[in-house]
């Protein structure tokens, strides 16, 4: 029986995620031109270049007996061409100032590579060990002509996924045990909803998808060989480049013995040249060399506000930014968006023009009218400055005629968002001004993301830069992230709801302080240029969203279990009354999204925090079905996780599930579990461990110290009620009763029956008549 690896699976899963957005066969000069910035003439002169390899060193070199004896020799070639090239063009020798090194690894030779930036004294062919977060450029070798039997995963099969990946041929996975698993039962119902199933375990601090990986029957030793093989695929390595800091894009080199691939990667797709072979046409592998060493800091997807240091607004035109400077540690460096960036290599208006996809250009800083609305009114009213509502005209009408949603078709309304400035500078100029709040200290990571074409999104704890150019002693949060382009802004979401919503509710809501956005089209993404075929089918217009808001704790760093009922009923009035009133569901409810405010005087309020995949409804339209499945999977309501389980590329839309209220309530009774199960609420600590024995046993004996009243008062009575609900509505459907509403299991699970299940009475939030229509 063959038995499949992590690996494999890995590479497996990221194929069957960005094959519709993979685009092959681009020509090489093409390549080198639109995403490294190589002037096509310079490029024609390298390719007219009579150069050859020695003849004796490449038929060695093709004798490797393994990946790590490739490396050496292909430096060589690469510092002969560069050499040649050198002489060609009349330029010194020394002026290719980056290096090869290999990617740091304890256990193993890597057989990958990365091109790092370094100092213009140092030779090129020096060796060394870099962080992910200064590789300018990746390189995978891969040896085709032999198997080491011995490997994990052997060497045949790992060409075989790598070849897949880069020539497109999809690969349909087998649905997984998990998912047979999941399309007859789901465990967290059998036997009264003990707990959440192992299988569904993620790294919930840092992940929204689980690797099938992660459940390894081998356990830590088998875990540790998938990431260490992890890192030897070019797309992996992309990924963990992308995710190091905030990288747009990333390119490299798939070098399999002889034959060469020039890949790029980004949010958007996977975009792969015509593969050659540099035995025969050196020339080919030397200008693409030439292309990759001088491509500049920018033009290799670095950030450019991603900078070591601030700048210093008090200088002569206000700082001035260093496009070679690089970021050698993320910790302790800045981004600061006081600054508008271009491009180096290929201008912005150059890459702009050469765009085909027609779409809209705009900058979510949004200079209207920065006292409409009731949103300036509101931030005042909490003493707290920062974002300035400047939202669109009418809007209050306009949203109840959009369908928000993923997969929006293009040209759906789009709405003007936020203005990242303190009040008085809005009101007076209604533009950026040097003190604004667009510089921010990283202090630590708080997510980073670990899939390729998605919404990638980071998070970071911050301290935000004030007037006097110093750093304030309380946290932020910044986060980027890359949604559809189609998908209404987070910031206007929490923008509409703070103003339709009490303002005695609006503590429990996310306090901006500042975004930005901008369009492929604005940050002159290379692939605009490559003239590719793109629809529907194999291109989702994303964009670059950055946000920054108040620095919340934790569910599990409560304090006290006082403190954390209050966060959790808090956060369950707050996305119903968000519902009831704001006709705006959630959708993506986790124990991460349930945040923690201390206040003063000791208390808490809870904050339900990233509304950036919320839904507004419309009465006849809230049953309409999304293209995809949003959440955190363990916290995911059951029919929504079964029906993502079953969502095969055949059956993909015929099996997705509409969004119901009842389902932000499940969601919460699963954050309670696993609170239960996994909090340490006196240390302040959660334990990372799944509680693999509670899914066997009774509940009530696994909880942690001090939640044996939540168990007993809370989450046994709401176990009670679901499982009510569903048998009602299995039987509901399995007779076809007439007038069954799905949305609320026939009127077994709504709001007013949930509060009554765990004994609160609801606030009204001093609305009238507020729950006499429970949804």
């Amino acid at each position: 029986m063959t038995i499949e690896s992590p690996t494999s699976t890995l590479v497996k899963k990221m194929c069957k995620e960005s094959s519709p957005y993979r685009h092959f066969n681009i020509d090489i000069l093409d390549f080198a031109h639109h995403v490294w910035g190589l002037d096509r003439i310079t490029g024609q002169k390298i390719l007219g270049m009579d150069t050859k390899l020695d003849p004796r060193k490449l038929h060695a070199y093709r004798k490797a007996q393994c990946e790590q004896e490739l490396r050496t020799p292909f430096i060589k070639f690469a510092m002969h061409l560069l050499s040649e090239v050198a002489l060609k063009l009349a330029v010194p020798a020394d002026a290719f100032s980056d290096c090869f090194c290999d990617v740091a690894d304890t256990e193993e030779a890597p057989d990958a590579a990365v091109m790092a930036t370094a100092c213009r004294t140092q030779r090129a062919a020096n060796y060394g060990t870099t962080d992910l977060c200064m590789a300018k450029q990746i390189l995978e070798f891969n040896h085709h002509e032999f198997r080491d039997t011995g490997s994990f995963l052997s060497r045949r099969q790992k060409s075989k996924l790598m070849r897949t990946f880069i020539s497109g041929t999809n690969i349909r996975p087998q649905p997984s045990a998990t998912r047979r698993h999941l399309a007859k039962s789901d465990p967290r119902f059998d036997a009264g909803m003990h707990s959440l199933h192992p299988e569904d375990a993620v790294d919930l601090q840092n992940r929204k998808r689980p690797h099938e990986s992660s459940s390894s029957s081998d356990g830590g030793r088998r875990a540790k060989r998938a990431r260490l093989h992890q890192r030897l695929h070019l797309a992996t390595l992309a990924t963990e480049c992308l995710a190091a800091t905030s990288r747009r894009w990333v390119t490299g080199l798939f070098i399999d013995t002889c034959e060469v691939t020039a890949c790029y990667f980004d949010r958007h797709m996977v975009a792969c040249s015509a593969s050659f072979r540099f035995d025969r046409q050196p020339a080919v592998l030397a200008m693409v060399l030439y292309a990759m060493n001088t491509c500049t800091k920018d033009g290799a997807g670095f950030d450019p506000h991603l900078l070591p240091r601030p700048l210093d607004l008090s200088a002569p035109g206000g700082g001035q930014h260093d496009p070679a400077s690089s970021v050698s540690q993320i910790i302790g460096s800045v981004f600061d968006f006081s600054f508008t960036s271009k491009s180096n290599g290929i201008a912005n208006g150059d890459r702009t023009k050469m765009g085909h996809l027609g779409g809209k250009s705009f900058d979510e800083m949004g200079y209207g009218n920065p006292g409409q609305g009731r949103h300036t009114t509101t931030r005042n009213s909490r003493d707290l400055r920062g974002v300035v509502g400047t939202t669109t005209q009418g809007f209050d009408q306009k949203y109840k005629d959009l369908e928000v949603g993923d997969g929006e078709e293009e040209g759906q309304p789009r709405l003007n968002v936020t203005l990242g400035l303190d009040a008085r500078d809005a009101q007076a100029t209604q533009r950026p001004s040097k003190h604004s709040s667009t510089c921010f200290r990283i202090i630590a990571f708080i997510r980073q993301p670990d899939n390729l074409v998605s919404r990638g999104t980071t998070v970071f704890k911050v301290r935000r830069r004030l007037p006097n150019n110093e750093f304030s002693d309380d946290f932020h949060a910044l986060k980027l992230s890359w949604p559809l382009a189609t998908r209404l802004s987070e910031v206007d979401v929490i923008n509409h709801l703070e103003r339709v919503l009490p303002e005695s509710s609006h503590d429990h809501l996310p306090l901006l302080v500042f975004s930005k956005s901008w369009s492929a089209q604005q940050l002159a993404l290379p692939w605009l240029g490559l003239k590719l075929s793109l629809s529907k089918e194999n291109h989702e217009e994303r964009v670059l969203r950055v946000l920054a808001s108040r620095h919340y704790s934790k569910l599990w760093e409560a304090g006290s279990l006082e403190n954390f009922k209050q966060a959790w009923l808090d956060c369950v009035e707050v996305c119903h009354l968000a519902y009831r009133t704001g006709e705006v569901l959630h959708r993506d409810l986790s124990e991460n999204n349930l945040m923690v405010l201390s206040m003063p005087d000791g208390t808490v309020k809870g904050v339900l925090n990233d509304w950036d995949m919320a839904m507004f409804i419309r009465g006849a339209d809230q049953h309409t079905p999304c293209r995809y499945a949003t959440g955190t999977p363990p916290f995911m309501a059951m029919d929504l996780l079964q029906a993502a389980a079953l969502n095969l590329p055949e059956t993909e839309d015929s099996l997705s599930s509409p969004h119901w209220f009842r389902h932000d309530l499940e969601s919460l009774v699963y954050i309670l579990i696993w609170a239960a199960l996994h909090y340490n609420l006196a240390t302040r600590e959660r334990v990372t461990e799944v509680n693999r024995l509670a899914a066997e046993n009774s509940l009530l004996n696994q909880v942690k110290p001090g939640f044996e009243g939540v168990a007993k008062d809370w989450i046994k009575p709401l176990r009670r009620l679901f499982k009510k609900a569903m048998l009602f509505g299995d039987a509901a459907e399995e007779v076809g009763l007439e007038g069954y509403d799905p949305s609320t299991y026939g009127g077994q699970l709504t709001f007013e029956k949930f509060m009554k299940a765990i004994n609160v009475t609801p606030r009204t939030w001093g609305i009238p008549n507020f729950l006499e229509y429970d949804p």
